[in-house]
């Protein structure tokens, strides 16, 4: 099978576009600032994320239906010819297309979504530009549609070296597989769901202040029914902590902590008790929630700050340094979630996290400096935006390490024979010489020779079952199962492009005959 190339297109006005596969809206063309357009993908992403998008340029070879589906708002051309069976699985594509080069074909019709993106089509093979690395320079990110396998191995390797996300995608009748091969990603905005840090068992002395200068006994039934759940539990704590000289760790302990809330209580209709108790339920040592970074502070003592790596290494070190500073405790976020309260009450809580989560960024950002200075790095990089965000966000810290390999031994890992199988089954049809049709020998041969190398145990029952299907479908891309995988290729470049959100490590495999996908490294 010739492969083909595609030119960049910068993407930020047709991102809309890609995202109607899984929340479809109407853009607003009312004027031209990207707020109005883009306000839901902003509450996604907001501007940072967009701002990375408008910069982005990707990179798609092989313009099939599965890359149409991926990349809608992307530019799609290669060398190939349109031909029926490609009218047949592409929406993209009409009659009167038929035998024009496929690049400019799919390119015009996908224009058509979005005015305003501009695209170019590029009709060579993608041989031809292995040499030329100052044209993959140009990309964010990369993604090949199948593709003969010593050419996909070389451009990985190409890209790899240079540090630009590649997205490899295979589709065989009702199968499919994502391969992302990125040699780092640092996340500082992962929008993990974690636990809200309200310091309920640390509170720093403003809010101890507050919270000690609040006597319940003297309330009236109204106020005392409106004081927040946060003072509750903090004046709670406090109490029990003095008599125990512990944490509550076990069922016993916390049950004692929420019979301290109830002492406190007046009568079973006070709804800021009953958060209160839950609270306390969900109580956690403040010196525990970094415990999911330690694995990425360990990182540090291995990092060589002469060369070039990414700011987010200055930004985790600073951190370290915080945490060694601020007794093991992460900057506040100063988020403060909804809860039974009068107004007045809750804005004298809010100012307070807010002024805390100032005072703790301020001291994150001097730190962030000092080092800086100390490591002789220019501080232009470390914009004031992106030290906040990530001190806001250090709690959510993520680092991935993929690697470019198809198969490797971390294959064994995944317990279903099946996936095993349709990944390897999938990889062998793109082995063979592309003028040719990969044979069942020719498929079982691979798969076999890749278990005995990388000792990845399979069934021969499991094998022949899986390999039968691939050559039953061969090469055959239906429009329900390409937009499916599109779909989920099109969320993982986003991923990449706005460095948001958890990206798929690394590999991800789609079972349509069992509507199963199971995600796992290689």
């Amino acid at each position: 099978m010739t492969q083909s190339v595609p030119v960049a297109t910068n993407i930020g006005s047709l991102v809309a576009v890609l995202l109607t596969q899984f929340e479809p809206f109407e853009i607003s063309e009312m004027d031209g600032d990207n707020n109005s357009r883009y306000d839901r993908q902003l509450r996604l992403w907001a501007a940072s994320g967009q701002s990375l998008l408008e910069a982005s340029h990707v990179c798609l070879i092989n313009a099939t239906s599965l890359g149409c589906e991926a990349l809608k708002n992307l530019v799609l051309p290669d060398d190939a010819k349109v031909g029926a069976m490609d009218l047949s699985s592409n929406f993209f594509l009409t009659e009167a297309d038929l035998d024009c080069p496929r690049a400019s074909a799919v390119l015009r019709n996908l224009l058509e979504l979005n005015p305003n993106v501009s695209g170019n089509a590029l009709v060579c093979d993608p041989v031809s530009k292995l040499s030329d690395i100052g044209f993959w320079e140009g990309f964010s990110v990369v993604i090949v549609c199948g593709g003969h396998s010593s050419t996909v191995d070389s451009l990985s390797d190409l890209l790899w070296s240079l540090k630009i996300p590649f997205i490899r995608l295979l589709l065989s009748g009702f199968y499919g597989s994502i391969k992302v091969n990125v040699p780092e990603k640092a996340l500082t905005d992962s929008h993990m769901e974690l636990k809200g840090d309200l310091r309920l068992d640390q509170p720093w002395p403003k809010l101890l202040q507050h919270v000690n200068a609040i006597a319940f006994e003297e309330l009236d039934d109204t106020e005392h029914a409106h004081i927040p759940p946060i003072v509750i539990v903090v004046k709670a704590f406090q109490k029990w902590k003095n008599e125990t000289k512990c944490f509550p760790e076990n069922r016993k302990e916390k049950e004692e902590l929420r019979l301290a809330i109830g002492s406190l209580q007046r009568s079973t209709n006070e709804q800021n008790f009953d958060e209160a108790v839950d609270l306390a339920r969900k109580l956690t040592n403040s010196k525990k929630i970094v415990l999911p970074l330690k694995p990425y502070l360990t990182m540090l003592n291995d990092i060589d700050w002469n060369s070039n790596i990414s700011p987010f290494w200055f930004y985790l070190l600073a951190l370290k340094q915080f945490l060694d500073q601020n007794n093991g405790l992460p900057p506040l976020s100063g988020d403060l979630p909804d809860m039974a309260s009068d107004t007045k009450s809750y804005i004298i809580l809010q100012r307070l996290y807010r002024e805390k989560a100032e005072e703790d960024f301020l001291k994150f950002h001097a730190i962030l400096h000092d080092l800086l200075r100390e490591l002789e790095k220019s501080v232009e990089e470390f914009t004031d935006e992106t030290s906040r965000l990530f001190c806001k966000n250090s709690r959510q810290v993520i680092v991935q390490h993929g690697t470019h390999h198809q198969v490797s031994k971390k294959l064994e890992n995944e317990n279903d024979d099946i996936m095993k199988a349709i990944y390897l089954c999938l990889l062998a049809t793109t082995e063979t010489n592309h003028t040719q049709k990969a044979s069942l020998e020719d498929i079982e041969r691979f798969v076999k020779s890749s278990c005995e190398r990388y000792t990845i145990t399979l069934s021969d029952e499991t094998l022949e079952s899986v390999s039968e299907e691939v050559i039953r479908t061969y090469g055959s891309e239906t429009a329900n199962i390409a937009s499916f995988m599109g779909g989920i290729a099109a969320q993982e470049v986003l991923k990449q492009l706005t460095n948001q959100y958890v990206p798929l490590d690394n590999c991800l495999v789609f079972d349509g005959i069992r509507s199963v996908t199971s995600s796992f490294e290689v």
